[in-house]
């Protein structure tokens, strides 16, 4: 449903909620191929806070030569306009090389202890641009995202 998502200008966060009240619910669809699915989940409105990236600064241009470290402060609390406390339950850190193509990704899932991720050198390549993001995951599956993006050099 991500790239489904309606943007809070389209729709705001106090009306999604509304509309997708805390409870118990069936969902029903067909796979491209054909086949019925039907799942069941529990919607919760504990909704955690992006996480606020450290380093690399936005838009910074770093040097291939030397390790690349994301890092990002604990989320502790709630999305701004929501109230229910939050338990993280890990983070999510991807990384994609965007430039030169073809694109190339790097996910790694991570216990909500750790703030930071070394990405592997042979990874990270001179005069590229990446994106990266960091997903703070609450232990009722919510998810927020804060992304960034840096440049490397030789």
């Amino acid at each position: 449903f991500e790239s489904a998502e309606p943007s809070f200008e389209e729709l705001p966060l106090d009306q999604l909620l509304a509309r997708f009240r805390d409870g118990p619910y069936t969902f029903d669809g067909i796979t491209v191929d054909g086949k019925h699915l039907t799942g069941k989940a529990t919607l919760k409105h504990n909704i955690p806070a992006g996480p606020r990236i450290v380093s690399p600064a936005k838009g910074a241009t770093l040097n291939a030569n030397f390790p690349v470290v994301v890092d990002w402060d604990s989320v502790t609390g709630p999305f701004l306009g929501t109230t229910l406390p939050v338990t993280i339950a890990g983070y999510q850190v991807i990384v994609e090389r965007v430039k030169p193509q073809p694109l190339l990704v790097f996910s790694v899932h991570l216990p909500a202890t750790v703030t930071q991720v070394t990405v592997p050198a042979e990874f990270i390549q001179a005069n590229a641009e990446y994106i990266f993001e960091v997903l703070a995951i609450e232990a009722s599956g919510n998810q927020t995202i804060t992304e960034s993006r840096f440049t490397t050099t030789r």
